[in-house]
């Protein structure tokens, strides 16, 4: 029996009280009534017959019961009178029942909070293409965790035999002038294979290659899906266009997908790395955020 005809029993079984039981008694009055003919065919008198019937069926209003817990009235039954008598006693007491239903409201609005918060950050799974095999690679001085340098991570990229790919990133915030009002905009500076990496393509247009690092000509833009829909409209022939970034001109190569996010910096925007030539020897200036891409087989 499935689960919608169980709900469908006992929702007849409420509903229909009446007839409900009327049929169970109509059922117990048939079975006494054999009963009671086979015992007269067996050569006890009509009486006798009858009351040896009634013995070996039991108690009738305890069997009613029974039996109309089986039909499904009397679970719902006991639910309704319950809530009925919850009500009376909350209406009684209108300070407590206030107190109670605030109460309530605060803790499953708490409850909920709490999940969706922690579904975002811990239970819900990455989007990324294999995201078991993403890993964060830092640096690591005087027993704590730090960002990583350039120089470092241009020899780990080199080098490195664990991972398919090494990509890094830098937060910035930029100033996007033009449809529209001036705007100060967080982004990041993207390693070339970024995208690539995460495994996720853009919505429209493409993502950076590694000819787009370290200087790109002209300079390019991979714009977020939130700063796409709320500066540009959702227009996909921005892809191609031109925008103005620090007031320097900027062609969009592409739209990334709405799943797409950089939790470290909140980034609206993506821009190659242009890395200078002081940042490519600054060997105590940690700003960068590596990911890397394990190889098949390496473990954490």
């Amino acid at each position: 029996m499935t689960w919608l005809t169980i709900l469908r029993v006992r929702l007849r079984g409420f509903l229909r009280r009446d007839a409900v039981i009327s049929d169970i008694e109509e059922e117990m009055r048939s079975h006494i009534e054999l009963a009671t003919e086979a015992n007269v065919g067996r050569g006890m008198g009509p009486d006798d017959a009858r009351r040896a019937a009634m013995r070996g069926f039991g108690n009738p209003s305890r069997i009613r019961e029974l039996a109309y817990e089986v039909r499904g009235g009397g679970g719902l039954e006991a639910l309704s009178q319950d809530l009925r008598f919850g009500a009376r006693t909350l209406l009684k007491n209108p300070g407590f029942a206030a107190v109670a239903i605030l109460t309530l409201a605060l803790g499953t609005g708490a409850t909920s909070a709490m999940f969706s918060f922690l579904y975002a950050v811990v239970l819900r799974p990455l989007p990324y293409h294999e995201p078991e095999r993403l890993v964060s690679v830092v640096g690591h001085r005087n027993g704590r965790d730090m960002g990583v340098t350039a120089p470092d991570y241009l020899d780990w990229r080199a080098n490195a035999t664990s991972f398919e790919q090494l990509a890094a990133t830098a937060g910035t915030t930029v100033n996007l002038t033009g449809r529209g009002e001036p705007e100060r905009v967080v982004a990041a500076r993207g390693s070339g294979n970024y995208f690539d990496m995460l495994g996720i393509p853009p919505t429209y247009g493409r993502a950076f290659r590694w000819s787009d690092e370290p200087h790109a000509a002209p300079p390019v833009v991979v714009l977020g899906y939130g700063l796409w829909r709320r500066r540009f409209g959702a227009d996909p022939g921005i892809v191609g266009q031109t925008i103005a970034i620090d007031g320097e001109p900027h062609t969009v190569l592409g739209i990334m997908p709405q799943e797409l996010t950089l939790r470290a910096t909140g980034a609206q925007l993506w821009l190659p790395p242009n890395l200078t030539p002081k940042e490519l020897e600054a060997t105590g200036s940690r700003f960068l955020s590596v990911i890397g891409r394990m190889r098949h087989g390496v473990t954490a």
